[in-house]
């Protein structure tokens, strides 16, 4: 959907999207099939905390005039929809940025030797709630006298069961975010798999108490195969990268960004 509003905004709202919905009489088994044309120009936005609500079937009345009374009550929040031209300004300021945003907030913590108390992942929003960013504290001391100290701490951001990146490399993305850790911290590795673990992409990425911005291009990451079944991106700290047990690093407004260079 993210790339329909893209390309729509691309060619002056021209584009236009099909949708064909499939209706099937449980009780003749006969098909009806109708055809929806939607413009960019039809997409409103709408500022709604709860979103919209299927209501329960909980009226006293039964059957049919149940399921109907239900269904009007679904409709009746479309059909009262106002748009809110804050949101539909923010929608396509989003879309025309050519930005694609990575949530961090579902980061998975992972520790070599299975003892979780070893990591402690903080999440916060900046700049009105639009740049993500995420702390992960680290320790590496022997808090389990039946576990030998971890080899590696790891924070990792999981796509189920993937994420398609092949038109983010033919459109000459680039991964951003920038990075910080505390003093004892002196590299993190980035490490980006597909969904058979294989290795799209392993960096050292050093580190000190001063933000460092970094940008890396699709295409000069792998080919475009690789890209196609993106299954996990993880942020690693081993043991060996750390001269204290325990330490921290942030990571910030990890994104994907269209470039306008040509490569």
């Amino acid at each position: 959907m993210y790339e329909y509003f893209q390309d729509a905004l691309r060619n002056d709202g021209l584009m236009q999207l099909y949708v064909l919905v499939s209706f099937v009489d449980t009780d003749t088994g006969q098909e009806s099939i109708i055809c929806k044309e939607y413009k960019y120009s039809n997409v409103a936005v709408v500022n709604r905390e709860k979103g919209f609500i299927y209501p329960e079937s909980n009226f006293n009345v039964k059957g049919n005039i149940d399921l109907k009374n239900r269904k009007s009550m679904v409709w009746k929040q479309f059909k009262d929809v106002v748009g809110d031209r804050t949101s539909q300004e923010k929608l396509h300021n989003f879309i025309c940025a050519n930005v694609t945003k990575i949530d961090m907030q579902g980061v998975i913590p992972i520790v070599e030797n299975g003892d979780l108390r070893a990591i402690r992942i903080i999440h916060e929003l900046q700049q009105d709630k639009e740049i993500q960013a995420m702390t992960v504290a680290v320790n590496f001391n022997k808090l389990n006298k039946n576990l030998s100290n971890p080899s590696f701490i790891m924070a990792l951001i999981q796509f189920l069961p993937f994420n398609n990146w092949g038109p983010y490399y033919d459109k000459n993305y680039r991964l951003e975010f920038d990075i910080s850790s505390s003093l004892d911290i002196t590299s993190v590795q980035l490490e980006i798999k597909d969904k058979m673990k294989n290795k799209i992409f392993d960096k050292t990425l050093a580190t000190s108490e001063e933000v460092v911005h970094y940008s890396f291009y699709l295409r000069e990451m792998g080919s475009i195969e690789k890209w196609m079944e993106v299954h996990e991106l993880c942020f690693i700290v081993f043991s060996h990268s750390i001269s204290k047990p325990k330490g921290t690093f942030t990571v910030k407004d990890l994104k994907l960004v269209e470039s306008n260079e040509l490569k």
